[in-house]
């Protein structure tokens, strides 16, 4: 369009045809749109004889658009009035480009990314692996689960983990987030979004020994927020917002012998290293409230229960109460008997104890019923194996020198000056130095678990004999030396296994490669 206004000359501003906009104005008259200050003007008023002109355009030129443009052939050219934008009429808008004349090719090159190149950074079903010091990247596209996954390593062969982060997607669906290992210490740590739909927010275990499951407020009916178990031993439960002010349980219980008969309503089912087991509940303590609210808030004459512990096997409750009397408060505890006793007050102190104990047996159930969840939604949408055999770390590494464009025999190529004049001498040396690499590779990384292995052994005879560290429990770091050594001679076994395979594949690489390949049939 070209304006008059301060003899500013030619302007491309936007059209806006009519018809099929939405617009509020007039559907069948065409406007202009000034994008800079965001105003719209009717395109009949820019020549307007009957008042001043509300738009600063006098006319129209050519129109263009990403198909074609269009040149103004009318003798009205110089005006917007009474002009007809219909493009499909040639007398008065003529177009530049036509079947025999088509539109030029833009001059910015095509985008072109071929799928080889895309599965260069992500490789093996979009999964790239990036190797660091004492370190592990791996990162995942296009999937529904995990998107990365680190791993800290305690030596600089990466043998030994550390630990193991890995973050998941919104997609997944069992709503995991984030989780934590720490193998060494049989510990793992997973977080889950508020969208579960059992308010699970944080699992905590450590294999064997506890397990905390956490909530999101206020989505259980009983209020459960916290749970912790020390399994064998204690359970712990955390509540907020209850009605009857309950904020702590604890739980003390016992393992039960196979000869050892115990009373039905005692007895929970609870998970200990992947395996259910059968426990007793020996005593249960109850806290309802804090202590100092429970004195601020009690009313002249009003007398509340603070705190109740259930003896169950030695059959009484002691009940701490507290009692405003107008003058003080009056703490007081009382015993009551829930067996072998026909009075009102043993009778209700066994309803109070069966109520406690259907309470914990009802959580105890949901806890299971989470758990076996858990490892069938784990197993689910589990992607990949978490320990992964030594042909696949070394996939992953060739993978991570394709990313880079290396060549594997690039080591052992520096000498030579022209690749196509290799003689078949030159060529079964370049073989005979990659194979011997590689063995001293495996057999270094042998050596290595072997010392480890050494290193263990000698501290576990050293607890063994009372030298060690005397405040830890000793059969507790038997137990953890052991499963320490363990792990070491399975690693050490499936190396040697794996060793056999790897220099083979090796083998049979060097034997297929075309450089060496042609060349020994020169011979």
């Amino acid at each position: 369009c070209s304006s008059d206004l301060n003899n500013l000359g030619l302007h491309a501003w936007v059209l806006v045809r009519p018809g099929r906009r939405g617009r509020n104005d007039d559907d069948d008259a065409a406007v202009f749109a000034d994008p800079m200050v965001g105003r719209i003007f009717p395109v009949e008023s820019a020549t307007d004889e009957q008042g001043p002109s509300s738009s600063p355009y006098g006319s129209i030129a050519s129109i263009f658009s990403h198909r074609n443009q269009w040149t103004n052939a009318s003798s009205d050219s110089d005006t917007c009035m009474p002009l007809r934008v219909d493009l499909d009429d040639s007398n008065v808008w003529q177009p530049i480009y036509s079947e025999s004349s088509p539109v030029p090719p833009p001059w910015a090159k095509k985008i072109n990314i071929c799928q080889s190149d895309v599965e260069l950074r992500y490789p093996r079903h979009g999964r790239r692996v990036e190797l660091y010091h004492k370190a592990k990247l791996e990162l995942f596209a296009g999937t529904d689960d995990e998107t990365r996954k680190l791993t800290r390593y305690h030596d600089e062969e990466r043998m030994e983990e550390v630990e193991c982060l890995e973050l998941h997607s919104e997609e997944r669906t069992d709503h995991l987030t984030k989780r934590r290992i720490l193998p060494l210490e049989n510990k793992m740590t997973e977080s889950y979004s508020v969208f579960h739909p059992l308010g699970l927010k944080h699992w905590s275990e450590t294999l064997g020994v506890e397990s905390t499951i956490s909530f999101h407020p206020r989505v259980r009916l009983d209020g459960l927020v916290c749970r912790r178990e020390v399994f064998g031993k204690l359970i712990e439960e955390i509540f907020e917002h209850r009605h009857d002010g309950l904020i702590k349980r604890s739980i003390r219980v016992k393992r039960v012998a196979e000869e050892e008969s115990l009373r039905k309503s005692t007895a929970l089912l609870t998970k200990s290293d992947g395996t259910e087991e059968e426990v007793a509940v020996t005593e249960i303590e109850e806290q309802y409230g804090n202590v100092i609210d429970l004195k601020a808030n009690l009313a002249e004459g009003n007398t509340v229960v603070a705190s109740r512990t259930f003896h169950v096997i030695d059959g009484w409750i002691d009940t701490t109460s507290m009692h405003n009397d107008g003058v003080d408060i009056i703490t007081s505890t009382n015993r009551l008997l829930t067996k072998n006793a026909g009075d009102e007050y043993s009778v209700e102190a066994s309803r109070t104890e069966k109520e406690a104990l259907n309470s914990i047996r009802a959580i105890n159930t949901d806890m299971l019923r989470l758990c076996r969840l858990r490892y069938k939604e784990e197993n689910d949408n589990k992607p990949y194996k978490t320990c992964k055999t030594e042909q696949e770390e070394m996939k992953d590494n060739e993978e991570c020198d394709g990313a880079k464009n290396t060549d594997y025999l690039s080591p052992f190529l520096v000498e030579v000056r022209n690749i196509e004049l290799l003689s078949s001498e030159e060529a079964t040396q370049i073989k005979e130095a990659c194979l011997d690499a590689l063995s001293e590779r495996l057999l270094q990384r042998a050596q290595m678990m072997q010392s480890r292995l050494d290193e263990e052994r000698r501290l576990l005879s050293e607890t063994s004999d009372g030298r060690g560290n005397d405040d830890m429990d000793k059969e507790s770091m038997d137990s953890v030396a052991s499963d320490r050594i363990r792990m070491w001679e399975e690693s050490l076994e499936n190396h040697e296994a794996a060793s056999l395979e790897i220099y083979s594949a090796l083998k049979a690489r060097l034997d297929a490669d075309v450089r060496l390949q042609v060349h020994a049939e020169m011979k």
